[in-house]
């Protein structure tokens, strides 16, 4: 689309609030190239609240004809039933007359307006090849104070005459899939991104040329970009003088003329920042700013303390010029929305939850590769939202199927309904009936009782998914309580979800700006809830804004895994039952309710301080009982005591002086804050400054579960549900954590273990008996060798409700290869299947809910083995059994002679080419003795080698080098890099000396060659005594028989159940797998017939015409040595 075309549309859009449907149909019948109608269209048979939804009858637009139907544009003039002070367009307006019009309208667009036709919509309804319960809305919006660039770019899309110039050939599907295509939120989203890490490099750059600002530079800049666009949420609701306009005006009004000058930042920014978040400079800046609410005295961490980033804020060099940049080409370029989109739900605009992509796309891939360009990011690590909202429905779906006397069933299905106030008849009609009010009343009281928390909080999306969720469902309870009154009351949303935030939701995470961001996040979805009492005057109703909730002590920093006290891990897991810490940590729950709500800062103080007295009071109990617990161990009970009890009676010992030595640290600590409180002193730095100092260190905020979060495990022993997206750091980057992770977490440790299979073991010991677990994470655990212990426990020791894996799709932009998990805390019950999912298709995130009800299977637990997990049928895996029985481990059966080829540190330098190998042979004939040929993993097929002439200078240990000067002098050319690949404690001697390898002298014998990845089996015989780099692996052994059968349908069905899998389908030929294949014992008639035809396909490398005829004869012998039915073979053929 030109940008003339796009200006055009801008323009018709512009005037859409004041021209009316006169604007729209010349947007469609002139621009978009769209055929003229104005046909009205009947409501006689709609539902009454969906006649109710419209002013009118609807009208038929616009409209492209075709010989295959046509494409629909549909207006109606909403009534007005169902809007609120806060948006004049009502989406359950929407809905109820979208779904009556979707009946004779299949494809179409929607277009709505308020009766004043001032407010527009333009709405799509995304195609779904197969049918869905409830379809994705997004909207496009237009009217006073929105913002129309990305809108105008987007409608334009629309425009029939880009599709085909002449308008011939199109069909509806066609001109449906560019309106889904125009409509991609996901588009606008990376759009923003670009834009915004473009501009964070030009911001990053004034403020790092600050002396003392250099080294947070990247930090400060996040953060003032992240305020930046609070602020304009803040803006959208009117909130900011009542003009939506706020910030964009007053730029322009005596700063835009001074490109050099700061004095926007100076006069409007930094002041605004002050006057939402203290209440006196609120009132003293109100001449200067206009009537802003304050919201809460933590909002902006600007008050004293907070680590100088109070100091650093307030003189932020950013120019008027840069803010001129940041205005045109991020803030006022994208419309803003302060509506939450649902999975099902979305506005083509950017909504609250960007302030958590932007964290988690661009900040958390900065601290994962330092050096990364943040304008290449794309969106990494963010949980898509569809995922999210899946996870929790089934989280909290297991919560209360465990805790209440309804059943599951009955419990889906309500948290499958859209909101109350978007119910159908039929839906109404089902709550009614389905629930007692009794059912009803325990189910609210329940969800408003749950204990979930996110121990990876990141950006906050889990917690923001849980709070809708509990939200959206207490409130059909409600309604199925109290009915349509109850939902009608202003501000029950908010009030609900306040009551949600202070009862249900805890996250932590160990990086203070992911704390941040979260907060941030779940003030703002309190935020977009709230109205303004509508009887009262704007200076006097955004007065009564209530302050938001402090956040502090439900949204923690600190370490999820390894819990620090006064700098050292330790392991506080005993939680007493008696008297005193009963009473320590009820006083606890009272300091913290009452400062969850608390305004002013003085106060605050006051409360935060007696907060920490508690909490380093209980911390002291803590290590006394594991004290106790040291002091308990008696070695020797039973005769003189042997070396091991005596190594650890001496662990015990040191354990108890460890503990003694922090009791008393810790009660030093409650002395001190003793005399600070009653003091009043300790206001010269901030509550988490005074308690690094008491309790931790620089490097490691001091985090203890049971000491920071008692109030749940002293009521439950536990939380109900833990949800979370784990971070996926590869073992390398943990290194210095080894040793306390493999001391804190022995049951699952491995060496190469990547981090998130700590978070497993992490969750589950946090949750109480019966709690349930709910992890997106990578996959590799469930085959990979460092995952063994993880499978055992989550295998043998708890309840799998539910598994999906995603295989190699990307959920995450990254390569994550993730899989998902519902766990249960409990043993599993004697022949216990999950619900097992395997998806293939990346739009079936978007309604994996009715995939996993329609789609999945019962997966035995017992079938999932240490070894290894593989989901598949019944009957797939009913096969698998089949064949593991049906012979012996190819492991035990080669008696575990599996080699591996040549590390050789230098390929470069240790491989040749055949001339140069004619070379060195020419000037010394004796070089021949050392030179082997030489394979790539790649270079072997099934049945062929397809051999480059590759040759490998094999100077193995101890080589006399001087028997051959040339070798020598040609190595001598790669030395400094040789050297630098010596490595004495492999045992090399000589910087042109090979790795020692044991088993060389097998490389010269004959072997079954194959590849470390492939797509299929790629098995060959070698009898020529090939050497390999470390791609290329082999058996050693000629066994044709065995060949065979390795090359065969069945057992490459076999391989792909077992192996784990990368991109693009490809298998890793890994030991670990191929110690599990059976191979089966052939009687002599057997093994004859398959020698014979595996000595024909050698001979022919498997090609020329015969080739595909032999393997199929090869094929039928092998499934009659397993013993396979019709419906076996049909099954590993992919027939069935």
């Amino acid at each position: 689309m030109s940008t003339e075309s796009q200006e055009r549309v801008y323009r018709l859009l512009e005037r859409l609030p004041r021209d009316g449907l006169a604007a729209a149909k010349e947007l469609f019948w002139t621009e978009l190239s769209y055929g003229r109608a104005s046909e009205p269209l009947s409501r006689r048979n709609w539902p009454e609240r969906a006649q109710a939804a419209l002013d009118g009858e609807p009208m038929l637009l616009a409209q492209h004809r075709t010989p295959y139907g046509s494409f629909d544009v549909i207006y109606g003039r909403l009534s007005g039933e169902h809007a609120s002070r806060d948006s004049a367009l009502s989406l359950t307006a929407e809905r109820l007359a979208v779904n009556q019009l979707l009946n004779d309208h299949p494809y179409a667009l929607f277009l709505f307006s308020d009766a004043q036709e001032r407010h527009w919509h333009l709405v799509n309804v995304r195609y779904e090849r197969e049918a869905a319960p409830r379809r994705v809305f997004r909207r496009i919006a237009a009217g006073p104070h929105e913002r129309l660039r990305t809108a105008a770019q987007r409608v334009a899309m629309l425009d029939l005459s880009s599709l085909s110039p002449d308008l011939a050939g199109l069909s509806p599907m066609a001109i449906q899939q560019r309106h889904d295509e125009a409509f991609d939120v996901e588009a606008v989203t990376r759009e923003f991104f670009g834009r915004f890490a473009d501009l964070f490099y030009r911001v990053r750059d004034e403020v790092a040329a600050v002396p003392g600002l250099d080294d947070g530079a990247d930090d400060h800049t996040q953060m003032l970009l992240d305020r930046l666009l609070f602020l304009y949420f803040v803006q959208k609701k009117g909130w900011l003088a009542r003009d939506s306009d706020y910030l964009y005006r007053r730029y322009l009004d005596g700063h835009a003329d001074r490109p050099e000058s700061t004095s926007f930042y100076g006069d409007v920014v930094y002041p605004l920042f002050l006057a939402l978040s203290d209440r006196e400079a609120n009132r003293d800046l109100a001449d200067r700013l206009g009537i802003v609410p304050f919201l809460n005295g933590g909002l902006f961490e600007l008050h004293l303390g907070s680590h100088g980033r109070a100091a650093a804020q307030a003189r932020l060099p950013v120019t008027n010029a840069t803010f001129g940049l940041l205005f045109a080409e991020l803030l006022e370029r994208f419309n803003f929305t302060v509506s939450e989109d649902s999975p099902l739900d979305q506005e083509v605009a950017i909504d609250p939850e960007m302030l958590g992509k932007i964290f988690e796309s661009l900040v958390l891939q900065r601290e994962q590769d330092p050096g990364i360009d943040l304008r290449k990011a794309t969106g990494s690590y963010y949980t898509p939202r569809p995922m999210v909202a899946f996870m929790c429905r089934e989280g909290l779906a297991e919560y209360l199927a465990g805790e209440s006397a309804v059943d599951r069933e009955r419990i889906v299905r309500l948290l499958d309904l859209p909101p109350a106030s978007q119910l159908s008849d039929e839906e109404r009609a089902w709550l009614g009936e389905a629930l007692s009010t009794d059912e009803a009343q325990s189910l609210k009281s329940l969800l408003l009782g749950v204990r979930a928390c996110d121990l990876a909080v990141g950006s906050g999306a889990f917690l923001i998914g849980l709070l809708q969720t509990i939200t959206w469902a207490v409130g059909l309870l409600d309604w199925r309580l109290q009915g349509d009154p109850v939902l009608a009351r202003r501000n029950y949303a908010f009030d609900l979800k306040k009551q949600v935030v202070e009862r249900c939701l805890y996250g932590v995470d160990i990086q203070a700006q992911a704390v941040q961001i979260c907060e941030l996040r779940l003030w703002l979805s309190l935020i977009v809830d709230y109205e303004l009492p509508a009887e009262l005057p704007f200076e006097r109703a955004v007065r009564e804004v209530p302050a938001l909730p402090n956040l502090a002590y439900k949204v923690r920093q600190g370490d999820s895994l390894l819990e620090r006290l006064f700098g050292q891990v330790v392991s506080l897991d005993i939680m007493g039952r008696d008297r005193e810490t009963q009473g320590i940590v009820e006083d606890l729950q009272r300091e913290k309710a009452a400062y969850f709500s608390l305004a002013e800062t003085p106060e605050k103080r006051r409360r935060e301080l007696r907060i920490l007295e508690l909490q380093t009071t209980l911390a002291g109990k803590l290590v006394e009982a594991q004290r106790g617990r040291a002091l308990g161990y008696q070695p020797g009970l039973f005769g003189e005591e042997s070396a091991a009890e005596r190594r650890q009676r001496e662990a015990w010992e040191e354990r108890d002086r460890q503990y003694k030595e922090l009791k008393e640290r810790v009660e030093g600590a409650r002395r001190r804050l003793r005399e600070l409180r009653r003091a009043g002193d300790g206001r010269g730095v901030s509550i988490d400054d005074l308690r690094r100092q008491l309790l931790g260190d620089a490097e490691h905020p001091t985090f203890l579960w049971r000491v920071d979060l008692a109030e749940v495990f002293q009521e439950k022993g536990g939380f109900d549900l833990m949800i979370a997206n784990p971070p996926y750091v590869r073992q390398e980057r943990i290194t210095h954590l080894k040793a306390d992770l493999k001391q804190v977490y022995p049951d699952v440790y491995h060496g190469v273990a990547d981090i998130y299979v700590y978070f497993y073991a992490q969750g589950l010991r946090l949750l109480r008996d019966g709690g349930t677990l709910v992890y997106v994470s990578s996959n590799k655990f469930m085959r990979a060798g460092y995952g063994a212990t993880l499978r055992r426990l989550l295998g043998q020791e708890v309840t799998l409700r539910t598994v999906i894996d995603f295989g190699d799709l990307p959920v995450f932009q990254a390569t994550t290869y993730p899989t998902v998990l519902v766990v249960r805390k409990r043993p599993p019950a004697a022949g216990h299947a999950a619900q097992a999912l395997t998806v293939n298709d990346i739009a079936v995130v978007q309604h994996l809910a009715d995939a996993v009800r329609n789609r999945a299977w019962p997966q035995p637990q017992a079938s999932l083995r240490p070894e290894g997990w593989t989901l598949v049928r019944p009957g797939v895996l009913a096969l698998v059994e089949k064949l593991r029985r049906s012979g012996t481990p190819l492991g035990k059966y080669v008696d575990g002679k599996f080699y591996r080829g040549i590390v050789t540190g230098l390929n470069q330098a240790f491989v040749i080419d055949k001339d140069t190998r004619a070379r060195l042979i020419a000037e010394d004939p004796r070089n021949a003795e050392i030179i082997k040929p030489w394979l790539r993993g790649r270079d072997v097929k099934r049945w062929r080698v397809d051999w480059n002439r590759r040759y490998l200078l094999w100077t193995y240990q101890g080589i006399a080098i001087e028997k051959y000067p040339a070798v020598h002098e040609y190595l001598a050319d790669f030395r400094d890099h040789l050297a630098k690949r010596w490595e004495p404690s492999h045992g090399q001697c000589e910087w042109y000396e090979l790795r020692p390898c044991d088993y060389y002298s097998e490389f010269e014998k004959p072997k079954i060659l194959y590849p470390d990845i492939a797509q299929r089996c790629e098995f060959t015989l070698d009898l020529q005594g090939f050497y390999g780099g470390n791609t290329l692996y082999f058996i050693l052994s000629r066994d044709l028989v065995l060949l065979g059968i390795l090359n065969s349908r069945v057992i490459e069905f076999f391989y792909s159940q077992i192996s784990s899998m990368i991109q693009q389908n490809y298998l890793r030929f890994f030991t670990q797998y191929l110690n599990q294949v059976p191979v089966a014992n052939a009687t002599f008639s057997q093994r004859t017939a398959i020698e014979l035809l595996v000595d024909k396909l050698l001979a022919s490398g498997g090609q020329g015409p015969q080739s595909k005829k032999w393997e199929q004869e090869l094929n039928g012998l092998v499934y009659e040595l397993y013993g396979l039915t019709a419906e076996e073979i049909a099954i590993v053929e992919g027939r069935a």
